[in-house]
C-alpha cells in the first residue's frame, strides 16, 4: 500500500458590507481632485472611531463598577494570605 494523503481545501470568504453616504456634490467634485484612496481612509476612520467608542464604554462600565463599590473596604493582602494559608494546610 502507498503512503495515504488527505487533501483539505480551505475557502477563505471575503465577508465585507457595503455602506453609503451622501455628500455634497461640490465636495465629491474636490475629492476627485486630490489622490487620496478614499475607500482606505474611510475604513480605517470608522474602525479607528469604533476603537474610540468600545474604549469609552469601557471606562463608563469601569466608573459605574466603581460607583457601586464606594465605601467598600476590602483587604487584598489579608485575602492573598489567607488563601495560602488554606492551599498550605490542604496542599502540604
Amino acid at each position: 500500500m502507498g503512503p495515504k494523503c488527505i487533501y483539505l481545501d480551505y475557502i477563505i470568504y471575503n465577508m465585507s458590507e457595503v455602506i453609503s453616504i451622501r455628500i455634497p456634490r461640490e465636495l465629491k467634485g474636490v475629492m476627485k481632485e486630490v489622490e487620496v484612496d478614499w475607500a482606505s481612509f474611510v475604513r480605517k476612520a470608522v474602525e479607528e472611531k469604533v476603537r474610540e467608542e468600545k474604549r469609552k464604554n469601557a471606562m463608563k462600565l469601569m466608573d459605574e463598577s466603581r460607583r457601586k463599590t464606594r465605601g467598600v473596604k476590602f483587604d487584598s493582602v489579608g485575602v492573598v494570605r489567607s488563601l495560602r494559608e488554606l492551599q498550605a494546610n490542604h496542599c502540604g
